[in-house]
């Protein structure tokens, strides 16, 4: 399913695709239908999950209060592949990691 950071929006109509736990069936009677008049677009991490980046500085705030709505806590990963995430599980403790330079493209 799709993260709260993800909004599926219709490609001919300023309306979405998913909203809450269903779907819009004026776009989306069926799987191709859905695929054919949705897509996927991206959210503003800045304001609504509280996500900056500055220099080589990720930040998550724990709080964030947004347009519409309360965000408490935030999630990011690291991608390791094409295909597979790093995941990081904290428990009470500050996380700092370091991506080569190379890596960052």
């Amino acid at each position: 399913m799709f993260s709260k950071a993800s909004i599926l929006s219709s490609l001919f109509a300023a309306d979405n695709c998913y909203n809450g736990n269903t779907w819009n069936t004026t776009f989306c009677p069926d799987n191709v239908s859905c695929a054919a008049n949705c897509a996927l677009d991206g959210a503003d991490y800045t304001s609504t999950y509280g996500v900056t980046a500055a220099s080589s500085a990720l930040t998550l705030k724990f709080v964030t209060q947004g347009t519409y709505s309360k965000n408490i806590g935030s999630r990011l990963y690291l991608m390791a592949s094409d295909s597979k995430y790093y995941m990081f599980k904290l428990l009470n403790k500050e996380f700092t990691a370091s991506i080569p330079e190379w890596r960052r493209q």
